[in-house]
C-alpha cells in the first residue's frame, strides 16, 4: 500500500480515508498550524504575473505559447492562477475525469474492479497504447482495475476508449463531473476520434479495426490548410475536450477531500495516480527527495513545430507535510519537448520554494 497523502504527521492513514469526518478534522488542525508558518504569507502574496513568469526561466519566452496554471494550498484553501478561466486542451489529462466516472459506476454497483472486460482487435488503438502492442490472439480479457491502472499510469488509449464506451461514452464523463458541481471540464470524444480530428482527418469509428500503416500515412499527409485550421481551433477556440485550470484544480481538490468517490475508490485512484510512469521531467522533477506526487500527464501532437499540449496536474505532499494541488497546461508552444517540460518543472519549483 502506497501512502501518498499527508496530514500534519505527513501521512493519512487507511482508517482516516474510511472516515471523511476525520479528514475534515485534520484539515482544520493543519490550517490552524499553518497560520504560524511562513507558508501562508508567501502564498497570499503570490501574483498571477509571478506564476506565469516562473515558467520561462531558462527557456525562450517568445516560444512558450499559452500557459495556464492553478495552485491550491490544501492546508488553507488559498488559490492562485495564471489564466485560470481560459480553456486549454487536456489531451491525456482527460483520463483522470474518465477514471472518476468509471469509479462512480463502481461505487453505484454497476461494475466491480475485478469485473472482466473482453477486448477484441477492433477495440485496439494505434494511437499510444502499450496494451495494443502486447495484444496477442483474437481477444484478451482484462479487469476494470487493470484497465484503469493502464489508463492512468501508462496513459493507454485503448484502455481509455474501452472504459468510456462501457460506461456510456464521453458525455457520461462530463455529466458525472457536473453532478458534482465541476464546470468547465468538457469530455467530448474518444481518443480515436479526437486525435485524427486535431489534424482535420476523419475520426476512427468504434468497433472497427484500425490499420496502423494507413493511419501513419494519413497523419504524415496532414499538412494542408484543412489540417492547420483544425489544429489552430484545437489549441485556441474549440472548447471540446478542454478544461480551465480553475476547473481542474476544483476536481483535484474534491477528489482529495473524498467528495467525488467513496473512500475506497478515492484511495484506489490516488494510489494509482501516485504510480504514474509518464512525465518524470515535469512536476516530479521539481520536488525535493521525500516528496510524493499523485498526477496525470497529457501530451499532444505537433504540427509544423507547434505543440498542441504539454500538461501535468496533480497533488503534491512535501517532506515537511505541506500539501498542494497544481495544474499546469501549456498549448501552442514552439519549444522543444525538453524545454516544455522544463517550463512545467519551473512552475512547480517556484511553488515549492514558496513553502520554505
Amino acid at each position: 500500500m502506497r501512502e501518498v497523502y499527508c496530514g500534519t504527521s505527513g501521512k493519512l492513514s487507511t482508517e482516516s480515508l474510511k472516515t471523511p469526518q476525520l479528514i475534515r478534522v485534520s484539515f482544520k488542525f493543519s490550517a490552524a498550524m499553518c497560520l504560524f508558518s511562513f507558508f501562508q504569507p508567501a502564498w497570499s502574496s503570490l501574483q498571477e504575473q509571478d506564476l506565469c513568469h516562473s515558467a520561462v526561466i531558462g527557456v525562450k519566452q517568445e516560444k512558450l505559447g499559452r500557459l495556464g496554471i492553478g495552485v491550491l494550498d490544501i492546508e488553507t484553501g488559498a488559490t492562485n492562477y495564471c489564466r485560470g478561466t481560459e480553456h486549454f486542451p487536456m489531451q491525456s489529462v482527460f483520463k483522470l475525469p474518465v477514471a472518476i466516472a468509471v469509479l462512480d459506476h463502481v461505487d453505484n454497483g454497476l461494475y466491480t474492479l475485478e469485473q472482466s472486460i473482453t477486448l477484441q482487435k477492433e477495440d485496439l488503438s494505434v494511437l499510444y497504447s502499450p496494451l495494443a502492442e502486447s495484444f496477442r490472439g483474437p481477444e484478451q480479457s482484462y479487469t476494470v482495475k487493470e484497465l484503469l491502472t493502464r489508463m492512468i499510469q501508462d496513459s493507454d488509449n485503448t484502455a481509455c476508449d474501452v472504459l468510456m464506451h462501457h460506461i456510456g461514452g464521453p458525455k457520461v464523463v462530463t455529466e458525472t463531473l457536473k453532478r458534482h458541481g465541476i464546470e468547465d471540464i468538457s469530455v467530448d470524444r474518444y481518443e480515436r476520434e479526437l486525435q485524427p480530428e486535431i489534424f482535420g482527418l476523419q475520426p476512427m469509428k468504434l468497433g472497427h479495426a484500425i490499420d496502423k500503416a494507413r493511419w501513419e500515412r494519413k497523419k504524415r499527409s496532414a499538412t494542408g490548410a484543412r489540417a492547420h485550421k483544425a489544429f489552430s481551433a484545437h489549441i485556441s477556440g474549440d472548447k471540446r475536450d478542454t478544461s480551465t485550470p480553475q476547473a481542474m484544480l476544483d476536481l483535484l481538490h474534491k477528489l482529495y477531500l473524498g467528495k467525488l468517490l467513496t473512500p475506497s475508490s478515492t484511495k484506489f485512484l490516488l494510489d494509482t495516480m501516485a504510480g504514474t510512469k509518464t512525465g518524470t521531467k515535469r512536476l516530479r522533477a521539481a520536488l525535493p527527495a521525500g516528496s510524493t506526487l499523485a498526477h496525470k500527464t497529457g501530451t499532444g501532437p505537433d504540427l509544423d513545430g507547434i505543440n498542441s499540449a504539454t500538461n501535468d496536474v496533480g497533488i503534491v505532499t512535501l517532506p515537511n507535510g505541506h500539501r498542494f494541488a497544481i495544474v499546469v497546461f501549456l498549448t501552442g508552444s514552439s519549444l522543444s519537448e525538453e524545454d516544455r517540460e522544463s517550463a512545467i518543472c519551473n512552475v512547480c519549483r517556484y511553488v515549492v520554494n514558496q513553502t520554505k
